[in-house]
């Protein structure tokens, strides 16, 4: 054990450990009389040496009375934003009887700290800036602002630096950049990149899956000394991630989680008395562990609330309680959270249509790295919804989401090529893109690659191609090309003439509704051709994640785990959304996350 005067000498040359651990010596008496008044000087050292517990510690003392003019708040925040659930705690607490610090005040005086050399003000300014507080949301000043605190010195904002660049968040994205930005902040310690780290290649994001380095990364955290580590290595024993199953040694590791106040170590031991893993069964224990971790505000038991109130699942339905669950997550960076408020403000499920609000959260969760967030924000500039229209932004969001393999902004991509939407057109990399999506079986780009080649249009002219590609696309039941494929076979072009067979595609291409095919069968045969009733919306989509469509995977994956166009079937849905996962489609993992949290 150190000696008071070590522990002196350590601090006073910066290390942020022994500045703490002075702090507590001095507020405990231990080997040197009690000084409160010192304890807090070395608790706000830390503090600004990025230690979260010293942050903590100082907003304890001052509310208690010392540091005369000074606002506990700013501490509590410092800390709360660097995951101390306690902190949450003792800021609700201080709220309770003391008038909230507003936006401006808060900006205020952060900046001031970080002007004045505070590192970890500079990051905590940086985190203030992201999640939008002020009068608007400023991912680009944060991504500056994150600069300027690591070559302070922040780890914090090192980490956050690397984040942005993989995400692209303020700053052009840059996925190779970022992770290697990550790596290096893991290697120097901080706990929050070894746990996004974690995250990254347990679900396969830019990299390939690995589950062992996955978990290697979670218990790197704990040797960071974050509690925070203990749940997730706990989880993965829930969740076979590079371990067997094994409940008791997740119940373990929750209850030393919680012991050090990790509020996430509360989630998982709420799992566990949902579920009877490793703890006898108790669902209103379960409920209390939940609420409780969610009143620290930790974002996975405020999703998980929100997902209990709109299903009406162990508690009364109530939309509007579900609605500001997620809402309150979202505010607190969770990306599930807001992508979920999107999709409420777009269907007025809990709150009023507002597709201003809609975009501005798709915006968040894009700018926090969901792939499908990145397209939905762009259909929102090509489409003005909840936006000023424009082309050339929209382009920019279907190529982020593009380049992680979203197939519909593929697509979207293609298109704009073709017209010259947003981009300079360019007919070759159109025909590109669509052939690469065709090759994959969507067919609306076997049509598009067929009527390329019968135009010459971004590749040289080749009717024998066009009519394979047309052909592909008939049988794949894209009306577009059964009417080509008819064309062709009628006029010989690319194929052998054969009328019957043409007649053939111009019957099918007339009953899924093509009115020039339906005028050429029956002016051919004298029938009348009756259109088939269309598709249930769950025929659609099926047809859709046949041809690959992932977003459509995770709709028919709801449809069978719910019943809804089809009867229940667990099994084929835990398969689409499996194939829907593989395929990249995050609601799909998060599907899956829930399945086998039900099935323990």
């Amino acid at each position: 054990m150190e000696t008071l005067e070590q522990l002196l000498s350590n601090a006073e040359a910066g290390d942020v450990r022994s500045c703490f651990e002075l702090g507590q010596k001095y507020a405990l008496g231990e080997g040197t009389d009690a000084d409160m008044n010192s304890a807090l000087t070395w608790y706000k050292r830390a503090a600004v040496g990025g230690s979260s517990q010293g942050a903590f510690m100082a907003g304890v003392l001052i509310s208690a009375g010392y540091g005369e003019g000074e606002n506990p708040a700013v501490w509590y925040l410092r800390s709360l934003l660097k995951g101390n659930g306690n902190a949450a705690d003792a800021l609700s607490v201080y709220l309770a009887t003391h008038e909230s610090p507003d936006d401006a005040f808060l900006l205020d005086y952060f900046t001031k700290a970080a002007d004045d050399g505070d590192a970890d003000a500079a990051y905590t300014l940086g985190r203030l800036y992201e999640l939008a507080v002020g009068e608007k949301y400023e991912p680009e000043k944060a991504y500056e602002t994150f600069l300027k605190a690591a070559e302070m010195g922040s780890k914090m904002a090192s980490y956050a630096v690397g984040l942005c660049l993989f995400n692209g968040c303020g700053v052009e994205r840059n996925r190779e950049a970022g992770l290697a930005k990550l790596i290096e902040s893991a290697d120097s310690g901080c706990a929050e990149a070894c746990h996004k780290l974690g995250h990254i290649y347990e679900k396969g994001i830019y990299v390939e899956a690995d589950h062992e380095k996955a978990y290697s990364y979670y218990d790197r955290m704990i040797d960071c000394k974050s509690p925070v580590g203990l749940y997730e290595t706990g989880r993965c024993c829930l969740d076979r991630i590079n371990s067997d199953f094994d409940p008791m040694k997740a119940s373990s590791s929750f209850t030393i989680a919680i012991a050090a106040g990790c509020r996430e170590g509360l989630v998982g031991m709420s799992r566990c008395l949902m579920g009877g893993l490793g703890e006898d069964k108790n669902a209103r224990k379960s409920e209390e562990y939940l609420q409780r971790a969610a009143e620290m505000c930790s974002t996975e038991a405020l999703v998980a609330l929100g997902y209990k109130y709109g299903r009406g699942k162990a508690v009364k339905k109530d939309s509007v309680k579900s609605f500001t669950e997620f809402r309150t997550a979202a505010d607190l960076g969770d990306v599930q959270a807001q992508v979920i408020t999107a999709e409420n403000y777009e269907k007025g499920f809990g709150t009023h249509r507002i597709p201003k609000m809609a975009k501005y959260y798709r915006t968040l969760a894009a700018n926090n790295g969901d792939s499908e967030s990145c397209y939905e924000v762009g259909v929102a500039y090509a489409t003005g919804a909840g936006c000023r229209k424009d082309d050339t932004i929209a382009f920019e969001w279907f190529m982020r989401a593009a380049d992680d393999g979203f197939m519909k902004a593929k697509y979207s991509v293609a298109e704009a090529y073709q017209r010259g939407k947003g981009v300079k057109k360019d007919t070759k990399a159109a025909f590109n893109i669509h052939k690469e999506l065709a090759e994959k079986g969507f067919n609306k780009s076997q049509y598009h690659v067929g009527y390329a080649y019968l135009e010459g249009s971004g590749v040289e002219k080749d009717v024998k191609s066009a009519f394979q590609w047309f052909l592909k696309g008939a049988e794949n039941n894209n009306v577009l090309c059964q009417y080509y494929a008819g064309w062709c076979l009628k006029n010989g072009e690319g194929v052998k003439q054969n009328e019957a067979e043409a007649l053939k595609w111009f019957t099918k291409a007339a009953e899924n509704g093509h009115t020039l095919s339906k005028q050429i069968v029956e002016n051919a045969t004298g029938e009348k051709i009756v259109v088939k009733e269309s598709v249930t919306p769950f025929e659609g989509y099926l047809n859709s994640a046949n041809r690959g469509d992932a977003s459509a995977m995770f709709i028919v994956g709801r449809c069978y785990k719910d019943g809804v166009g089809t009867e229940k079937n667990p099994e084929e849905a835990r398969r689409w959304f499996n194939k829907g996962a593989i395929a990249g489609n995050d609601q799909c993992r998060r599907a899956l996350n829930q399945m086998r949290a039900h099935m323990d």
